[in-house]
């Protein structure tokens, strides 16, 4: 049986992320209070009419995995099924390694600062914290689209903190308003000014995903790693992670810990 050149597939996926997002900004939340504008859907009307798109991440040997299966580009995900075995196993070891492995759920949305819309169009990818909040104004009737280029609403997002005890308070102006005409004749004139959401990460299918598992494996060989240490409530199995502890710095994707 042929063994997988998991260095060349680690390689050309460090090109490929080194191209991730080519020609789109991504944006940072500084620490303080900052105006951001979500935008319309792209694509036609008979295209998916989402303007936030929900995907997700595995971490394995120190790289990021995009997670075919929450992007919605596959209907399964190798890593995810790796995943669910590990956790129905009795091995603590099994566990721990289930942990690791998990998807690490993201959102992404185009955005403009209404305070510098010539800072053009950018990316921001964010996790539950603060889809949540978004989410309960998008639910809410009185708002609704908030993306609506006419009658959409900025939103106030304020942040302390930094690193893992960063913390947003997503909140909605009270008036709605229009995009500036200048990112609206952007949108209008260039079908590629907002950015394809769904193909910002590469996408690696189950076969290739099964590889560069078995080859992390062999770089381990028969010595167990020693446990990662996790940030979890007693009263919990030590395997499951609070969905708030994995998204603490909404910025930053949480690495599991070194083994």
């Amino acid at each position: 049986m042929r063994k997988a050149n998991v260095a060349k597939m680690l390689a050309d996926f460090a090109d490929d992320q080194a191209e991730r997002g080519s020609g789109v900004r991504f944006f940072k939340v500084p620490v303080g209070k900052t105006y951001v504008r979500l935008l319309p859907p792209r694509g036609s009307d008979d295209e998916d009419t989402s303007f936030i798109v929900r995907g997700g991440t595995h971490w394995l040997n120190e790289q990021s995995i995009a997670c075919p299966l929450l992007i919605g580009a596959a209907k399964s995900c190798f890593l995810c099924n790796r995943v669910a075995e590990l956790r129905a196993s009795s091995d603590s070891a099994d566990k721990r390694e289930a942990a690791d492995l998990a998807v690490r759920r993201r959102y992404y949305a185009n955005i403009i600062l209404p305070n510098d819309p010539e800072a053009g169009i950018q990316v921001w990818e964010f996790g539950p914290q603060v889809a949540e909040q978004i989410y309960q104004y998008i639910g809410d009737g009185e708002y609704g689209d908030i993306s609506d280029p006419d009658e959409g609403y900025d939103l106030i997002v304020e942040r302390t903190g930094e690193g893992k005890k960063s913390r947003y308070r997503i909140r909605c102006r009270k008036s709605p308003s229009a995009l500036p005409q200048e990112i609206r004749d952007q949108i209008e004139d260039d079908p590629e000014a907002l950015h394809d959401l769904r193909t910002l990460r590469p996408i690696f299918s189950n076969e290739e995903m099964e590889e560069l598992y078995a080859g992390s494996r062999d770089e381990y060989g028969d010595e167990e790693p020693a446990p990662p240490k996790y940030r979890v409530a007693p009263s919990k199995p030590r395997w499951i992670h609070d969905e708030e502890e994995l998204e603490d710095d909404e910025e930053d994707e949480e690495r599991p810990p070194a083994r």
